[in-house]
């Protein structure tokens, strides 16, 4: 089973956002920290990017940092519920709207 966990830098919300720089960092790495402990590790399949994502929320087209990682998940090794609610903590902790969890098998065409 693989995983992919996607984060942004939020654009709405309450407290202020979209967060300050110190904070984004202290997110991504706050995340990398939960996902290496699920079985996330460079170099062995698994994979991060950083980069930008696009939207539309409300007609209006929005753009916002953005952090992912990928890797195969053994879930004989690893809880996916503790996975998820470890993410949920996270994000509620620095008042995120929410994280991108997608499960299942990669096809290579």
């Amino acid at each position: 089973m693989d995983i992919i966990v996607s984060i942004g830098r939020n654009v709405d919300g309450n407290p202020p956002l979209p967060l300050s720089e110190k904070d984004w960092l202290a997110y991504v790495t706050r995340v990398g920290e939960i996902v290496s402990r699920f079985g996330w590790l460079a170099g062995t399949g698994g994979f991060c990017t950083a980069g930008e994502s696009f939207y539309t929320d409300k007609g209006k087209l929005v753009n916002e940092q953005s952090f992912t990682w990928g890797w195969t998940f053994n879930p004989e090794f690893n809880s996916l519920n503790g996975l998820r609610d470890d993410l949920t903590e996270i994000r509620h902790e620095y008042a995120q709207w929410g994280i991108a969890v997608t499960v299942g098998e990669t096809e290579f065409v």
